[in-house]
């Protein structure tokens, strides 16, 4: 983001100003000003605040007063008046599944992708995470199988995220087989 957060730029003796005037303003780092007879005056920006990126694009405004003033109203919105929640982080560890016939009784489980959420500061919402999987696993497990999924639920709406296995799960030998057969009668009893 350096090249779009400098104030301005020369080069062979010509000296352009940065048009974007929220510029370093609540962490402002960039984007992009333009002005077109189609779509008025408009701008891509990118902030950083409190570990919190926020991105905003905004378009048809009159002038550049106005794209500056409605640039304003929604970095401080998003700033002041949402939070974000983060429900899972990529490669971290989410749950331990049970293993059958493995040569681990568990497997580490994870998502390929940050989970977040966002939502208004007055708007409290019952939001529910739940670990879906059928166990114990029956091994052999590969790292990367997809063995559960992440099921996120908020009012009406869900979403689900696969969970891929962290590690590498062999078969476990003849004699590990008849321990967990005993353990898994005993469990069932």
């Amino acid at each position: 983001f350096y090249l779009f957060s400098i104030g301005e730029l020369t080069h062979a003796n010509i000296t352009q100003p940065n048009r974007n005037s929220i510029l370093s303003e609540d962490g402002v780092d960039g984007l992009k000003t333009g002005v077109t007879d189609a779509g008025g005056f408009g701008l891509a920006f990118s902030a950083s605040k409190n570990e919190r990126r926020i991105i905003g694009v905004i378009n048809g405004l009159k002038n550049h007063q106005e794209r500056h003033n409605e640039a304003k109203k929604m970095l401080d919105f998003a700033y002041d008046d949402t939070n974000a929640f983060k429900i899972a982080n990529r490669e971290q560890n989410i749950i331990d599944i049970p293993v059958y016939y493995g040569s681990k009784s568990h497997v580490k489980t994870t998502v390929n992708e940050n989970i977040g959420y966002v939502n208004k500061n007055d708007q409290i919402r019952n939001i529910t995470v739940t670990a879906i999987f059928d166990a114990p696993i029956k091994a052999p497990i590969a790292k990367g199988d997809i063995i559960g999924y992440l099921k996120i639920s908020e009012d009406e709406t869900e979403r689900k995220h696969p969970l891929y296995a962290m590690e590498d799960i062999q078969p476990s030998g003849f004699l590990r087989k008849i321990y967990q057969n005993i353990l898994f009668r005993v469990k069932r009893n």
